[in-house]
């Protein structure tokens, strides 16, 4: 069966998010630039969406969030500039509204990233591939999978043999105890508790096939 991409975005799901940068440039220049993408990603979507997990590379990232509710999104897309136009165009063509809402969300925020390090670096066009990826993630196992594949996709790009101290992933603030909007205490239950959630990471747990993911 055909692996679907581009799922929409319906509230109350899961799905794996994941973009690159356009022909595979480069999107992070420093560790500034990674701090005010997830910056930037806070103020789009924390309204919108619960993460869980993420890790962001030098020309790629990766995020596994859940759609929240249709009832918190319509009331946060009340603040969207616009958005009148948009839930009526949406109407018209009978679209999932929550939908249209969060894929609007995004277009905004890889337009306002884009921008600023296009600013930066001097360049123009397009920094993102123009599509980004979403899929629906709808098991157990699958979601164990997603979170050991994310967290370990420095290695597996031979970034780094260490995934446990690679700075921008969520592995170690997973299991840390200090406050954080990361729906932790989730992902943990996931594995059963905290010892299984390091021994299945460690452990080499099978994250082959996940949906046919190229980066």
């Amino acid at each position: 069966m055909k692996t679907d991409f581009y799922a929409p975005l319906e509230a109350n799901s899961f799905f794996h998010i994941y973009n690159r940068g356009n022909d595979g440039i480069k999107i992070f220049y420093s560790n500034e630039n990674y701090k005010y993408f997830l910056q930037k990603f806070d103020k789009y979507f924390s309204d919108y969406l619960n993460v869980y997990t993420y890790c962001l590379l030098a020309n790629h990232f990766h995020f596994l969030v859940s759609v929240k509710s249709e009832t918190d999104v319509l009331i946060a897309s009340k603040k969207m500039k616009g958005i009148d136009k948009i839930k009526k165009a949406a109407l018209e063509k009978n679209y999932d509204m929550v939908a249209v809402i969060i894929s609007e969300q995004f277009r905004r925020f890889f337009i306002a990233y884009s921008k600023a390090i296009n600013n930066q670096a001097g360049r123009h066009g397009s920094l993102f591939t123009k599509k980004f990826r979403r899929k629906k993630v709808n098991t157990l196992n699958y979601l164990q999978r997603l979170v050991i594949y994310i967290h370990t996709n420095p290695v597996h790009h031979e970034l780094t043999d260490d995934f446990i101290n690679y700075e921008w992933n969520t592995y170690k603030k997973i299991l840390s105890s200090r406050k954080s909007k990361l729906i932790k205490n989730d992902v943990i239950e996931w594995f059963g508790d905290k010892e299984n959630f390091v021994y299945m990471h460690k452990s080499g747990f099978d994250t082959g096939n996940i949906g046919d993911i190229e980066d």
